[in-house]
């Protein structure tokens, strides 16, 4: 629904943005992001740089996490583990570490529901010793919901430079982002002058979230704030010719 703000004599319109680009298909610089849009009992993944798929854990992850990752798959060791997800095949890898990670890939292949995906991916994600979030995004009508995943990847800090203290706040805020795009809470504006008139450059698309959170209000307001100063720059000029040119004040235009 659009809605009107003055400033300054003129009216900023918002208006909600029908295309709305997906960010993380057209920006750079988004984390690795797996979202199921799900239904009770199954789900329908969509991966950003992520999939279903566990990272493969180093023998010294699996060593530290032996017993957290036996009881995620409901198994009483890793021998255990091995011998439900992978049976037969310890003896076709090289080391049990390849092994494990196999039990890990097969019990995930089996998991249907979206927010027990998201939940055990994101425990993989941890084993591996990176930051994971798992958490969800709900829109303004009853099934509009979408479990979410993202990871800080070693490859993503890399590129971004995310610093250690920032990585959970950035993963968060990617996931309103997403969220925002996901339920069209996207927007853009139009200013038009007391005329009725749409000023020059005077719409912009594409802010995700609430206006007021935005900068789309400041954006508009600071459009508006050119526009008055270009006027006043204009009208300045035209008076300075008005007096070199000792143009008569009742030949002026206004």
């Amino acid at each position: 629904m659009d809605t009107e703000h003055e400033y300054r004599g003129y009216t900023i319109r918002v208006i909600p943005d029908d295309c709305p680009e997906n960010p993380w298909e057209v920006w750079d610089g988004q984390p690795p992001l797996l979202a199921a849009h799900c239904g009770r009992h199954s789900a329908d993944i969509t991966g950003h740089g992520l999939d279903r798929t566990p990272p493969t854990l180093t023998r010294e992850q699996t060593k530290a996490n032996g017993a957290a990752i036996a009881r995620e798959l409901d198994a009483r060791s890793l021998l255990d583990a091995i011998e439900q997800y992978a049976p037969y095949r310890l003896a076709t890898y090289a080391t049990a570490t390849e092994a494990v990670n196999h039990a890990i890939s097969e019990y995930a292949d089996g998991i249907g529901n979206g927010s027990d995906l998201t939940a055990f991916l994101a425990k993989c994600w941890r084993w591996a010793e990176c930051v994971a979030l798992d958490t969800c995004s709900t829109g303004y009508s009853q099934g509009d919901y979408v479990d979410l995943l993202l990871v800080a990847t070693p490859e993503w800090l890399q590129a971004t430079g995310v610093g250690p203290g920032d990585t959970l706040e950035q993963l968060q805020h990617a996931a309103e982002l997403y969220g925002h795009w996901c339920w069209g809470n996207v927007y853009g504006y139009q200013v038009v002058d007391p005329e009725g008139v749409e000023i020059e450059d005077g719409s912009c698309w594409g802010y995700y979230g609430d206006p007021e959170d935005s900068g789309l209000l400041d954006d508009a307001r600071a459009a508006v704030d050119y526009a008055i100063a270009q006027k006043r720059r204009e009208h300045l000029k035209k008076v300075r010719a008005y007096i070199k040119n000792r143009v008569p004040l009742h030949a002026r235009t206004a």
